[in-house]
């Protein structure tokens, strides 16, 4: 069977980053079959420098025209939502969620001491991933690695989220630099990405591609009409399931 391979097509890519983020959740990314459906080199792992409620980590790996760094999340919904707190820090002048910016700190040192065994990747189109948790934590780590690499970066970097929490404040939204190159999605009823609630000050960074029945619509769910149309092609109450990254896997494949 043929790898699946980056290119330029959103939901093709959005397979591939699906399957990598899959991977994320076995013991040995490498040896997964997610993994295994991919052109990619052997990953090299990482983990967090601190206690981390979630213990935050992922794996880069290459291939021949891309680098793809993995965030993992959780994919428990249930103690998602249990541990989640909605407290701000400050990140780049803006405000985000304290706990998504402190995993993306945790994770720094050892996700650079990663990418530095791949000599070019800073001449690769790079592509940030993650699911829940780690969709966050990629977005806040695209803004970071863009302050600390943009005159080295010879692309810009996009950032696949699935099922991905809000992560930062409107100022956050106005300043966040790959809006353009930035895919959220949202598999029918999964209740993260209403997370944190808006009252709170937080929004997406992008819009949403929405999942169900085969079907994706591009909506905004941080508005009074994507909210509506998601009830309306969804549900109004989650599966336990729609949170799963694959479940994500398997309605990105049946758009592709």
């Amino acid at each position: 069977m043929a790898k699946l391979k980056l290119g330029n097509k959103r939901h093709s890519n959005g397979l591939f980053l699906a399957h990598c983020c899959n991977a994320s959740y076995a013991s040995k990314p490498g040896n997964s079959a997610s993994f295994k459906k991919t052109n990619l080199n052997p990953p090299i792992e990482f983990q967090n420098q601190a206690t981390a409620i979630f213990g935050d980590g992922g794996f880069v790996a290459e291939s021949v025209n891309a680098v793809v760094i993995v965030l993992q999340g959780t994919n428990d919904v249930v103690d998602w939502i249990k541990n989640f707190q909605f407290e701000k820090s400050t990140f780049l002048g803006s405000k985000v969620h304290k706990g998504f910016h402190n995993g993306m700190k945790s994770i720094k040192p050892g996700l650079l001491k990663a990418l530095n065994q791949i000599p070019d990747w800073r001449t690769k189109p790079l592509f940030l991933t993650g699911h829940s948790r780690g969709g966050a934590i990629a977005v806040l780590l695209a803004q970071q690695l863009h302050q600390s690499f943009q005159d080295q970066l010879e692309h810009p970097i996009s950032v696949f989220g699935f099922g991905s929490p809000r992560v930062g404040d409107a100022n956050f939204f106005e300043t966040y630099n790959f809006g353009d190159t930035t895919t959220l999605y949202i598999h029918e009823a999964d209740p993260v990405p209403s997370m944190p609630p808006q009252l709170d000050g937080f929004v997406h960074v992008a819009d949403q591609f929405v999942l169900h029945d085969k079907t994706v619509s591009e909506l905004d769910i941080d508005s009074l009409i994507g909210l509506i149309e998601r009830k309306h092609k969804t549900s109004v109450f989650p599966s336990p399931s729609d949170h799963k990254i694959t479940s994500y896997v398997t309605a990105i494949k049946s758009i592709v």
